[in-house]
């Protein structure tokens, strides 16, 4: 008995150190080919470098992807070993980054878990954490966790959630950060690609905006928006948003905040698929000039404020005149636009000017309004129920 034991020991002893040659030699490459495989066309992956640990584990070193004028560099990502083909690759790395032109994100301490569908990875679905996304001049995301699923050469969808979110939208009148806090969104890259997000708070910072003012900040709860992309046949974007409980240092606002727009690429995005007009550069496929069907509503128990109407060639540099078209109409008129002024959101003067000519508008109750206004710009020129603004 004691010398069958023996031999079965050496036997395994032979054919274990084989086998785990093996996982540490040809595991890292194999995987690097199948990852490669998977990738969408166009893109490129290099590795510099491939370490094999004792236990299996093992690390890619100098790692870059490039993809649509994008490039993703990771020092060295680690591969913890799998007890079985079925259960998940946990990979981490300490920095990554991402860079397109000037523009740079940077990972801290991510960690990601791949589940593969069969042994090839035909279909993979990642599940992993990240303590910190940072891009010092846009965006800052802390504890996010993420869910990438259904990758495939054409589209995939990816979920994400983070604790704290804060970005940096840079408009023609200065910068507004804007701060969420239990961020919740689904993305889905696709020919149409989709955006949805919930927030449990908001704030939006337009202080900045010239003339500047510290008071001129807007807080939000029960934050949720929808955006998507669409060739029709120049590129559109559907805008959906609402929020509730708005309100600024110096006071309440609304109850109730809907937004509901299209906003247009110039005509030259035609010609460009989707992925072109939204990453090439702006003189091939255009860019958003026009800000169409907007419906603006704020409400609360004491009234109502909605703007509806049209906006062409309204982004700075479009290279045709602005027109806007729109009407103004209110419920309660004195004391929704009070909260409205109160908040310095609006041009003190161009609010003051605004409700005395809503109140000083006809009323007509068959519209479920007490008073209604035209808004119109043309150029430089803003026009009340087509007099001038300014004589």
């Amino acid at each position: 008995m004691k010398k069958s034991l023996i031999f079965l020991a050496i036997a395994f002893i032979f054919l274990a150190v084989p086998i785990y040659a093996a996982a540490r030699l040809i595991v890292p490459d194999w995987l690097r080919g199948q990852i490669s495989a998977s990738l969408p066309e166009g893109s490129s992956l290099t590795i510099k470098n491939i370490k094999s640990n004792a236990d299996l584990s093992f690390v890619y070193e100098k790692v870059s992807f490039s993809y649509m004028g994008s490039e993703l560099n990771l020092s060295e990502v680690h591969f913890k070993p799998r007890p079985s083909l079925s259960e998940p690759l946990i990979l981490e790395s300490p920095v990554v980054t991402l860079t397109r032109g000037n523009q740079v994100i940077v990972f801290k301490e991510i960690t990601v878990t791949i589940i593969p569908s069969n042994i090839y990875l035909e279909k993979l679905k990642l599940k992993g954490s990240v303590a910190e996304l940072d891009s010092p001049e846009s965006v800052l995301l802390t504890n996010m966790e993420f869910v990438i699923s259904e990758i495939a050469k054409k589209d995939f969808k990816f979920s994400i959630h983070a604790d704290a979110a804060n970005f940096t939208l840079v408009m023609p009148l200065g910068p507004v950060i804007v701060d969420f806090k239990d961020l919740s969104s689904d993305v889905q890259i696709s020919e149409n690609p989709q955006i949805a997000l919930e927030a449990e708070t908001a704030a939006y910072n337009l202080s900045s905006l010239s003339p500047f003012n510290p008071d001129r900040i807007i807080f939000a709860e029960a934050v949720s928006a929808a955006l998507s992309f669409r060739k029709a046949p120049r590129l559109e974007m559907p805008v959906a948003y609402r929020s509730k409980e708005l309100r600024s240092p110096m006071g309440k606002i609304a109850d109730h905040f809907d937004l509901n727009a299209r906003g247009a690429w110039h005509a030259d995005s035609a010609r460009c698929s989707i992925g072109q007009a939204l990453i090439n550069d702006k003189e091939v496929c255009g860019k958003l000039i026009d800000v169409l069907e907007v419906k603006l509503s704020l409400s609360d128990s004491k009234g109502t404020f909605q703007v509806s109407g049209d906006g062409i060639c309204v982004a700075r540099g479009s290279g045709c005149p602005q027109t806007i078209k729109a009407e103004l109409s209110s419920l309660n008129t004195a004391d929704i636009l009070t909260n409205i002024m109160r908040s310095n959101v609006v041009n003190p003067l161009l609010s003051g000017v605004i409700l005395g000519s809503l109140l000083g508008s006809p009323a007509d109750p068959s519209s479920g309004f007490d008073h209604s206004v035209t808004f119109d710009v043309k150029g430089t020129q803003i026009y009340l129920n087509g007099e001038p603004l300014l004589q």
